[in-house]
């Protein structure tokens, strides 16, 4: 991940249409700060919570990161190389049957890029709710 304020991570948002036009996004920063925002329908993003500086995550030049994101309706999790980065977080808006992307962002005057090894969907409706 290179670039001025460089961030990497995914995006949910549910279906067009949907009665709760809501929108998450999951980014981890250059700088190894895990952000959280969400917005309803056309509204901005704002922070549910204030970035989050974690030593699970790999702040070294060229150092690989892992990501796990967790939503069941309106709780979400996230971990970073296998470690919890923050408190579970009940959603004011679920999301249901999402749409998901994958973010990669730069400065408006910076070009990024970030690769991506791997993104994997699991259905968890036959789990045990936490």
């Amino acid at each position: 991940m290179t670039g001025a304020s460089a961030g990497w991570g995914v995006a949910l948002r549910n279906p067009p249409g949907s009665l709760n036009p809501n929108r998450l996004a999951v980014v981890l920063d250059e700088a190894g700060r895990l952000h959280v925002t969400a917005a309803a329908g056309d509204n901005e993003e704002a922070a549910l919570m204030p970035p989050v500086e974690h030593p699970a995550v790999k702040r070294d030049a060229g150092a690989s990161d892992t990501m796990l994101v967790v939503v069941r309706g309106e709780r979400l999790e996230v971990y970073a190389n296998g470690v919890a980065v923050c408190a579970p977080m009940v959603l004011e808006r679920g999301l249901v049957r999402p749409r998901l992307s994958l973010v990669c962002q730069g400065a408006a005057d910076k070009a990024a890029d970030a690769e991506f090894q791997a993104f994997a969907v699991w259905r968890m409706d036959d789990l045990p709710s936490p």
